[in-house]
């Protein structure tokens, strides 16, 4: 899910221009407000393709409260606090259903624009977890951070028949929140992961003052190409343990 206008379709336009981050997976797609454009890309010498995302309609209000109480319809203050953004991805989700792509695979995996992500170091990861089952992965200690959230084929097919279930009139919380305890309520296995996502966020986590260099299977936030770009490539001078 990407913003049509501003940083983030520079930084998709250059992941897939050169095959990278989640144009590395198996399948891909690509969603927005409205239907950006995001080609022409070379797909050979002699021929090259249009890339367009796919519209789910607005992606607005996002609500923003202060850090303090939550703001009524009222008070929202647009200018700082959070954005609590379940509602925009619920459309993104019930678009995914509704195309039914995700049943062709083992797992599917929502990628934020500004995560650097590396597909073959995710499948790596979890070789050892039985797609059939219902899991997601956390990785962020317990709960599910999203910049990188993955869900397995089990997982996928419980949410699209059951996600209406938890659509109550109380979702004021982050996107990521809400999947989680969706998947929780659905009866999914929650896995924790360390080795799935990098950033400056989670405690307890490798933190990215010397770069990306943990080995991880993604690394957030780079909202600049120059930056998406450097970590791309200190990432792949350091592959995990085992696998130079």
């Amino acid at each position: 899910l990407t913003m049509p206008t501003g940083t983030e379709p520079l930084l998709l336009r250059y992941a897939l221009h050169h095959k990278v981050s989640m144009f590395a997976c198996d399948m891909w797609d690509l969603f927005s407000s409205e239907g950006a454009d995001l080609g022409p890309i070379p797909c050979s010498p002699s021929r090259s393709v249009e890339v367009h995302t796919k519209a789910i309609g607005s992606m607005a209000p996002a609500v923003r409260v202060h850090d303090g109480p939550l703001a009524t319809s009222g008070e929202k203050d647009m200018t700082s606090g959070q954005v609590l953004n379940t509602d925009v991805f619920v459309k993104l989700w019930l678009r995914v259903f509704h195309d039914r792509l995700f049943v062709k695979f083992d797992w599917t995996v929502k990628v934020d624009a500004d995560t650097v992500f590396f597909p073959e170091r995710f499948r790596a990861h979890v070789s050892r977890v039985d797609p059939a089952r219902k899991v997601t992965l956390t990785n962020c200690r317990k709960w599910l951070h999203g910049p990188v959230e993955a869900v397995s084929h089990g997982g996928m097919m419980a949410l699209a028949e059951g996600m209406g279930t938890c659509l109550t009139n109380d979702r004021c919380m982050h996107e990521d929140v809400f999947l989680g305890q969706c998947l929780h309520a659905l009866g999914a296995d929650i896995l924790y992961h360390p080795e799935l996502l990098s950033n400056n966020i989670c405690p307890d986590d490798a933190l990215l003052d010397n770069g990306c260099v943990t080995g991880k299977a993604a690394f957030h936030p780079f909202k600049d190409l120059d930056e998406w770009r450097k970590c791309l490539h200190q990432a792949q001078a350091n592959p995990p343990d085992g696998s130079r």
